[in-house]
């Protein structure tokens, strides 16, 4: 039996341990896995986030694994198999220091606490001071697991644009937003094939230039996800009511949620709170989800010209008049793996499409309803309109806003692209809708507008004669009665 002593010794080490390799503890939140994973597919990422959520944790937890390659077993990210050349962006010395640095080395000016950040002590070669703070870094050597030497380097925005010039890089991580001449600056070190940028931060600048270029425009080598304090285990009730207390109500939607502060209005007033329930549809799949057979399904779609493309699946029970969101598909791609995504979910359910569907397709002159018809889906014969004819999207957006005043439009609580879309669904300053990353919003309009095209048919991959079920609780993945 070891001996007090003994003990004490081991509990040292045991801490030790711990105190110097906090990566091995870090526990990222299903969000911010999905954020790094990203990573893997696009060169340029943005993560908006509400205060205290972990963003930069999430960026300090990624740039570590770039410099030392020490890689969890199941990382789906991206990945480096070489010693990397890293910036690090903050807007000054001090909250360069206070935060990013802080994060990846320990506790600043405390040498005893060097390495309990999420670097490891032992990946610290050498670090070199910087002028922009006290105890700040300016650039440090890091053990890379090849056995070359990774570089880390710390840039602030206070910094002239030529302190951003010079060098070729493999990554840059901006934390906190930089103005945009600086993170284009940032973007031109990046030359090399596999280079990659992130950004982490609260958008309280609204729809700047930077926090632009990721949602207006839809290149495919771009992505932003959100992340809100729902997304976080660690923020009760309390600690949420105590947060947004310090701040003005105009900014809760970027403290709390990481959506950018719009000073125009936002197009629908319910709050999405009230539209949440848990899924119908929760795994896809699931052998023993139902859903009332008497309720008629509708996909509704926005084609993705020049944009993404979205389609919603709406149930309806018409009874009630009340929808159901049970689905939502956002995607790039061809017209062939949209609708291939769309039957893995519900190959039977009818298709409305909006009136741009009978444009033809540059290169085959094919009208796009047709092409995505021709490759399987149910496509309605016209375009949707509203009963009384028309397609003004003010009239379906008002019809909308009366079903979610009145509790009789619901989304499923999984959907987080479909709820971010909608509380950043906002008008500019003439009170005109923004068309900006509006996908999910448009095709859910749709398939609400034209809802009375809805049939009642099985959900699921493969393709089934209909039949009468009227009555009866039908399992929607199988189509047999329950």
């Amino acid at each position: 039996m070891p001996s007090v002593d003994e003990v004490y010794e081991q509990l040292k080490a045991a801490r030790e341990h711990k105190l110097h390799n906090a990566w091995r503890f870090f526990k990222p939140y299903p969000r911010q896995r999905e954020f790094m994973e990203t990573g893997a597919a696009y060169l340029e990422r943005l993560l908006h986030a509400g205060n205290q959520t972990g963003k930069s944790d999430t960026g300090a937890y990624e740039t570590m694994l770039h410099l030392t390659g020490l890689y969890p077993a199941d990382w789906k990210g991206l990945r480096f198999d070489h010693p990397v050349k890293i910036w690090i962006g903050s807007p000054s010395g001090v909250s360069s220091r206070d935060v990013a640095q802080a994060k990846l080395f320990g506790t600043p000016g405390v040498k005893d606490l060097e390495g309990t950040g999420f670097l490891p002590k032992t990946s610290i070669i050498h670090t070199t001071a910087g002028r922009s703070a006290t105890n700040a870094i300016d650039t440090a050597h890091i053990r890379h697991l090849s056995g070359g030497i990774s570089t880390v380097t710390f840039k602030t925005y206070e910094q002239e644009r030529e302190h951003w010039q010079g060098s070729t890089l493999d990554f840059i991580w901006f934390d906190e937003e930089p103005p945009m001449e600086l993170y284009v600056e940032g973007q031109a070190r990046l030359l090399t094939t596999g280079s990659h940028s992130m950004m982490t931060f609260t958008p309280l600048k609204g729809m700047s230039e930077v926090v632009k270029r990721f949602f207006e425009d839809s290149s495919p080598n771009r992505i932003h996800l959100g992340m809100s304090f729902d997304d976080c285990g660690h923020i009760t009730p309390e600690i949420e009511a105590n947060i947004l207390s310090i701040y003005p109500e105009h900014e809760w939607a970027a403290r709390r949620d990481g959506d950018p502060y719009f000073s125009e209005g936002a197009v629908f007033s319910t709050p999405l709170k009230m539209l949440l329930e848990e899924p119908w549809a929760l795994g896809l799949g699931h052998p023993g989800l139902q859903i009332p057979a008497h309720w008629p399904l509708l996909w509704g779609i926005d084609f993705g010209i020049a944009h993404w493309f979205g389609a919603v699946l709406l149930a309806w029970d018409r009874d009630l008049d009340t929808g159901h969101i049970l689905a939502a598909i956002k995607m790039h791609g061809l017209p062939l793996e949209h609708a291939d995504a769309m039957k893995r979910i519900a190959a039977n359910v009818p298709v409305a499409w909006p009136h741009d569907g009978t444009q033809r397709d540059k290169g085959s002159g094919e009208q796009l309803a047709k092409i995505y018809s021709r490759h399987g889906l149910n496509m309605l014969a016209t375009h949707a309109t509203h009963p009384t004819g028309g397609y003004s999207t003010e009239a379906g957006i008002m019809d909308l806003e009366t079903h979610m005043r009145s509790s009789r439009f619901k989304v499923a609580s999984i959907l987080g692209e479909w709820h971010q879309e909608y509380r950043l669904y906002h008008r500019d300053k003439e009170g005109k809708i923004l068309k900006v990353d509006d996908d999910l919003m448009s095709a859910t309009r749709i398939a609400w507008m034209q809802r009375r095209s809805a049939k009642c048919v099985p959900l699921g991959s493969k393709t089934v004669k209909r039949r009468r079920t009227e009555g009866k609780i039908i399992n929607p993945w199988t189509g047999q009665a329950a």
